[in-house]
C-alpha cells in the first residue's frame, strides 16, 4: 500500500503519540498498535472506527492515505 510507511513497532514515541489521540493508556496503545502491524495509521482508524486492520486500510487507501479525512466528524 503506497500510503503506509514501513512499521514503527520499535519506536518508543510511538505508543505515546497513540495515547495522545486516542486517550488510550500504554498497554491498550501498543497492543492496537501490535494489531496495525506497527501501522500508526492504520491503529488510529482501528480505534477511531471500531474496525479491524483489513477495513482501516481499506478506508486508508479510499481517502489517500489521509487519516484526518476518516476521523473528521461528517457534516450533514
Amino acid at each position: 500500500m503506497r500510503f503506509l510507511h514501513p512499521p514503527m513497532i520499535h519506536c518508543t514515541a510511538i505508543p505515546p503519540m497513540i495515547q495522545m489521540v486516542t486517550g488510550l493508556d500504554r498497554p491498550s496503545a501498543r497492543q492496537m498498535l501490535d494489531r496495525a502491524e506497527g501501522h500508526v495509521k492504520t491503529a488510529l482508524v482501528m480505534h477511531a472506527k471500531s474496525v479491524e486492520r483489513d477495513e482501516a486500510n481499506r478506508l486508508l487507501l479510499a481517502c489517500d492515505g489521509h487519516v484526518a479525512a476518516i476521523l473528521e466528524p461528517e457534516v450533514s
